[in-house]
């Protein structure tokens, strides 16, 4: 991968559940750190629902290989650009430790 081709800085959040002294869950998001990536849209849905419509769009996200990343849950959240997005899926497609890509969703 080209060192040009990673324009975008993502900021990239973990959430994490505690319970509380009396026993209901906390949510709580962590940054776990800023990395930089290539963006690129790979799919736009829009539909009506009451009224509204609500349109939806994936972005894949391809990232140099850092470790923190790999093991990233897919309830992880990403912002780029101002967008948050929703990481679905996360993987190394050649197996050699070189890039990660993501699968992530922005919901508008």
């Amino acid at each position: 991968m080209r060192s040009g081709s990673l324009r975008h800085t993502a900021r990239v959040y973990t959430r994490s559940s505690t319970p509380n002294d009396y026993g209901a869950l906390d949510h709580t998001e962590e940054l776990l750190g800023s990395y930089k990536c290539s963006m690129v849209p790979k799919y736009w849905q829009e539909r009506g629902e009451n009224g509204e419509v609500l349109s939806r769009v994936r972005y894949e996200l391809k990232f140099r290989y850092y470790p923190e990343l790999y093991n990233l849950l897919p309830s992880a959240e990403v912002v780029v650009d101002g967008k948050r997005l929703l990481v679905m899926t996360i993987s190394d497609p050649k197996g050699k430790n070189g890039e990660l890509r993501a699968l992530a969703e922005e919901r508008i």
